[in-house]
């Protein structure tokens, strides 16, 4: 009889944990509210998810008239620009993010960054003013175009 209660015990344990608000954690230093293809407008968004800008403008980024932030869950890409910024830790401050990480500008070595991130109802947007121990800066609203995103950038180190 001990020991039965005891396997049930254990078990209930195990079970227990397993869904715990620890096992809901998101994968990544990133929220997963943020992470995503953005662009200035939808029109922007038709333009790059139904391919029509990767032909033209491919690795044209200095040319180019678009400006898409991709968001993954350890990172940041700018596409159409030589940046890539890692994540080491996006935290919720009301509606705004800390981000802070470290980002590599082409030819530059990587650089510790802050910036926030604010997150609306009608998408994210970024002040220039806030960018802290940076080579670049974002500004503008953005809208969502996808709610998954791959990074294509690193930062190099290797």
């Amino acid at each position: 009889m001990k020991k039965s209660l005891q396997k049930r015990l254990s078990f209930s344990c195990i079970f227990i944990g397993l869904i715990t608000p620890a096992a809901f954690a998101e994968d990544g230093a990133v929220p997963k509210s943020l992470i995503g293809l953005w662009a200035h407008s939808e029109a922007d968004c038709r333009l790059k998810t139904s391919g029509a800008l990767d032909n033209s403008d491919k690795g044209n980024w200095q040319k180019s008239e678009y400006e898409f932030v991709g968001i993954c869950r350890n990172g940041i890409d700018l596409l159409y620009q030589p940046i890539f910024c890692a994540a080491d830790k996006v935290q919720a401050s009301g509606v705004d993010y800390d981000y802070s990480g470290r980002c590599r500008v082409k030819d530059y070595p990587p650089s510790a960054t802050k910036f926030k991130i604010n997150h609306s109802a009608s998408g994210i947007s970024f002040n220039e003013k806030e960018f802290e121990n940076s080579d670049f800066a974002l500004s503008g609203e953005y809208v969502r175009c996808t709610t998954t995103y791959k990074c294509e950038g690193d930062l190099g180190d290797k």
